[in-house]
Protein backbone atom coordinates (compact mmCIF):
# COMPACT_ATOMS: atom_id res chain seq x y z
CA UNK A 1 0.00 0.00 0.00
CA UNK A 2 3.13 2.04 0.63
CA UNK A 3 4.54 1.70 -2.46
CA UNK A 4 1.08 2.32 -4.42
CA UNK A 5 1.47 5.33 -2.53
CA UNK A 6 4.55 6.31 -3.34
CA UNK A 7 3.35 5.34 -7.24
CA UNK A 8 0.87 7.93 -7.35
CA UNK A 9 3.32 10.92 -5.45
CA UNK A 10 5.77 10.16 -8.42
CA UNK A 11 3.10 10.64 -10.99
CA UNK A 12 1.60 13.56 -9.50
CA UNK A 13 4.90 15.83 -9.87
CA UNK A 14 4.23 19.12 -12.21
CA UNK A 15 7.52 18.20 -14.32
CA UNK A 16 5.68 15.68 -15.69
CA UNK A 17 3.70 15.19 -18.51
CA UNK A 18 0.03 16.39 -18.41
CA UNK A 19 -1.15 13.25 -18.85
CA UNK A 20 0.59 11.69 -16.63
CA UNK A 21 -0.13 14.18 -13.57
CA UNK A 22 -3.57 13.51 -15.11
CA UNK A 23 -3.62 9.73 -14.62
CA UNK A 24 -2.25 10.33 -11.62
CA UNK A 25 -5.07 12.74 -10.24
CA UNK A 26 -7.45 9.80 -11.32
CA UNK A 27 -5.46 7.24 -9.04
CA UNK A 28 -5.44 9.84 -6.19
CA UNK A 29 -8.86 9.87 -6.11
CA UNK A 30 -9.60 6.35 -6.48
CA UNK A 31 -7.08 6.19 -2.98
CA UNK A 32 -9.07 8.04 -1.40
CA UNK A 33 -12.16 6.51 -2.13
CA UNK A 34 -13.53 8.43 -4.59
CA UNK A 35 -15.44 7.48 -7.42
CA UNK A 36 -12.52 8.53 -9.88
CA UNK A 37 -13.01 9.00 -13.67
CA UNK A 38 -11.65 10.81 -16.41
CA UNK A 39 -14.48 12.08 -18.79
CA UNK A 40 -12.72 14.21 -21.39
CA UNK A 41 -10.18 10.56 -21.66
CA UNK A 42 -12.99 8.45 -21.72
CA UNK A 43 -16.59 10.75 -24.01
CA UNK A 44 -14.49 13.21 -25.69
CA UNK A 45 -16.10 16.12 -22.82
CA UNK A 46 -16.10 17.34 -19.77
CA UNK A 47 -13.31 17.09 -17.10
CA UNK A 48 -9.61 15.85 -17.31
CA UNK A 49 -10.76 14.37 -14.03
CA UNK A 50 -13.70 13.92 -11.70
CA UNK A 51 -13.90 12.49 -8.24
CA UNK A 52 -17.27 11.89 -6.62
CA UNK A 53 -17.01 11.32 -2.66
CA UNK A 54 -20.99 10.91 -1.04
CA UNK A 55 -20.58 14.46 0.42
CA UNK A 56 -19.08 16.53 -2.86
CA UNK A 57 -17.07 16.36 -5.93
CA UNK A 58 -14.40 17.59 -7.36
CA UNK A 59 -14.43 18.46 -11.24
CA UNK A 60 -10.55 19.16 -12.12
CA UNK A 61 -9.07 21.09 -15.33
CA UNK A 62 -4.83 19.69 -15.02
CA UNK A 63 -2.97 22.80 -16.15
CA UNK A 64 0.37 21.51 -14.61
CA UNK A 65 2.07 22.22 -17.47
CA UNK A 66 0.82 25.60 -17.29
CA UNK A 67 3.10 28.85 -16.40
CA UNK A 68 1.20 31.86 -17.45
CA UNK A 69 -1.32 33.09 -16.00
CA UNK A 70 -5.11 31.69 -15.93
CA UNK A 71 -6.41 32.85 -19.13
CA UNK A 72 -10.51 33.16 -20.38
CA UNK A 73 -9.60 29.92 -22.87
CA UNK A 74 -8.99 27.97 -19.45
CA UNK A 75 -11.82 29.42 -17.27
CA UNK A 76 -14.22 28.43 -20.30
CA UNK A 77 -12.65 24.70 -20.29
CA UNK A 78 -13.25 24.73 -16.19
CA UNK A 79 -16.96 26.11 -17.27
CA UNK A 80 -17.74 23.81 -19.38
CA UNK A 81 -16.89 21.22 -18.09
CA UNK A 82 -18.76 21.95 -14.78
CA UNK A 83 -21.63 22.41 -17.37
CA UNK A 84 -20.98 18.57 -18.41
CA UNK A 85 -20.77 17.54 -14.66
CA UNK A 86 -24.11 19.23 -13.63
CA UNK A 87 -26.00 17.26 -17.14
CA UNK A 88 -24.15 13.83 -16.45
CA UNK A 89 -23.71 12.82 -12.95
CA UNK A 90 -26.69 11.88 -10.83
CA UNK A 91 -29.45 14.17 -9.40
CA UNK A 92 -28.88 13.79 -5.61
CA UNK A 93 -25.12 14.23 -6.33
CA UNK A 94 -23.52 16.67 -4.88
CA UNK A 95 -22.26 19.40 -7.41
CA UNK A 96 -18.58 19.01 -7.41
CA UNK A 97 -16.39 22.25 -6.91
CA UNK A 98 -14.63 23.80 -10.03
CA UNK A 99 -11.06 22.87 -9.29
CA UNK A 100 -7.51 23.90 -11.58
CA UNK A 101 -4.53 21.63 -10.85
CA UNK A 102 -1.77 24.08 -11.23
CA UNK A 103 0.98 26.20 -9.40
CA UNK A 104 -0.30 29.66 -11.49
CA UNK A 105 -2.15 31.63 -8.84
CA UNK A 106 -3.19 34.39 -11.02
CA UNK A 107 -5.53 34.96 -13.75
CA UNK A 108 -5.25 37.07 -16.85
CA UNK A 109 -8.23 39.08 -15.73
CA UNK A 110 -10.48 38.89 -12.77
CA UNK A 111 -13.73 38.78 -14.23
CA UNK A 112 -12.41 35.82 -16.42
CA UNK A 113 -12.69 33.66 -12.78
CA UNK A 114 -15.34 35.38 -11.07
CA UNK A 115 -17.32 32.07 -10.78
CA UNK A 116 -14.77 31.41 -8.55
CA UNK A 117 -12.72 28.34 -9.64
CA UNK A 118 -10.54 26.56 -6.66
CA UNK A 119 -6.84 25.90 -6.86
CA UNK A 120 -4.92 22.61 -6.24
CA UNK A 121 -1.45 23.26 -6.28
CA UNK A 122 1.66 20.45 -6.42
CA UNK A 123 2.40 21.54 -3.06
CA UNK A 124 -1.53 20.93 -2.21
CA UNK A 125 -1.35 17.49 -3.51
CA UNK A 126 2.42 16.29 -1.97
CA UNK A 127 0.33 16.99 1.59
CA UNK A 128 -2.29 14.99 0.91
CA UNK A 129 -0.22 12.33 -0.70
CA UNK A 130 1.91 12.96 3.14
CA UNK A 131 -1.02 12.55 5.11
CA UNK A 132 -2.54 9.21 2.74
CA UNK A 133 1.09 7.65 3.74
CA UNK A 134 0.22 8.42 7.38
CA UNK A 135 -3.45 6.87 7.68
CA UNK A 136 -1.55 3.72 5.59
CA UNK A 137 1.34 3.78 7.98
CA UNK A 138 -0.86 3.71 10.99
CA UNK A 139 -3.27 0.68 9.89
CA UNK A 140 -0.78 -1.32 9.25
CA UNK A 141 -0.53 -0.91 13.40
CA UNK A 142 -4.15 -2.48 13.61
CA UNK A 143 -3.87 -6.15 11.70
CA UNK A 144 -3.97 -6.66 7.98
CA UNK A 145 -5.12 -3.64 5.76
CA UNK A 146 -8.48 -1.91 5.41
CA UNK A 147 -10.21 -5.18 6.62
CA UNK A 148 -12.95 -2.69 8.23
CA UNK A 149 -14.36 0.09 6.16
CA UNK A 150 -14.81 1.81 9.77
CA UNK A 151 -11.50 2.24 10.73
CA UNK A 152 -10.06 3.36 7.44
CA UNK A 153 -12.97 6.23 7.28
CA UNK A 154 -11.64 7.11 10.76
CA UNK A 155 -8.28 7.33 9.82
CA UNK A 156 -8.86 9.22 6.96
CA UNK A 157 -10.79 11.86 8.68
CA UNK A 158 -8.22 12.08 11.59
CA UNK A 159 -5.64 13.01 8.45
CA UNK A 160 -7.86 15.23 6.57
CA UNK A 161 -8.21 13.39 4.01
CA UNK A 162 -11.58 12.80 3.02
CA UNK A 163 -13.30 14.74 0.40
CA UNK A 164 -14.67 17.69 1.88
CA UNK A 165 -11.58 18.01 4.60
CA UNK A 166 -9.06 18.11 1.33
CA UNK A 167 -11.75 20.48 -0.82
CA UNK A 168 -11.53 23.12 2.18
CA UNK A 169 -8.06 22.82 2.05
CA UNK A 170 -7.77 24.82 -1.53
CA UNK A 171 -7.70 28.35 -2.01
CA UNK A 172 -10.30 30.24 -4.59
CA UNK A 173 -8.24 31.31 -7.07
CA UNK A 174 -8.61 35.22 -7.43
Amino acid sequence: ARSRVNEVKAKLLFGNSAETVERGLFELGELLGATSSRPEKETGRGPDVLWLFDDCGACIEAKSEKTAPIHKSDASQLLLSGNWCEEQISSGTPKPALIFATNVTTADRPEDIAFGPRLMTETILMDVIERLRRVVLSLTYDGPLFTDAATVANKLREQGVTGAAILSKLAILK
